[in-house]
């Protein structure tokens, strides 16, 4: 019965969670797109960001591996985040963090040569 349909999440299911969480930056925009081109500034430092919802996209470890590979030679990668539930209740907010820490924390080991921390999403 489980191979006839998909749950929506599954790849995220027991995956590990962040051991320290640094805090949330504000917006900058000094972060390229992850799959934007090389600009002058990469030669300082090489900074990338990623939407939160691009990677509760990924569904397997291939999918985590082809986002993570025009990241690899960054220095910082932020990962926006980009969708926030709109119920504020006290578990379905603990759950979204858990899930934020997963995807942090498997951003982080795809790319452990750079820094991976949460940024706010732009003002509108």
């Amino acid at each position: 019965m489980k191979s006839t349909y998909h749950l929506i999440g599954d790849y995220w299911d027991h995956k590990p969670c962040v051991s320290s969480h640094c805090g949330i930056l504000n917006y900058e925009p000094g972060f390229l797109g992850a799959d934007e081109p090389p600009c002058l500034f990469d030669f300082i430092e090489k900074k990338r960001r990623v939407q939160l919802t691009v990677l509760w996209e990924i569904t397997t470890d291939e999918e985590l591996k082809r986002l993570a590979t025009p990241l690899a030679e960054c220095d910082t990668v932020a990962i926006v985040l980009d969708y926030t539930p709109v119920s504020r209740g006290s578990i379905h907010l603990d759950f979204y963090w858990h899930r934020v820490q997963q995807a942090q924390q498997a951003l982080q080991s795809a790319l452990p040569n750079a820094t991976v921390f949460l940024m706010r999403k732009e003002a509108a």
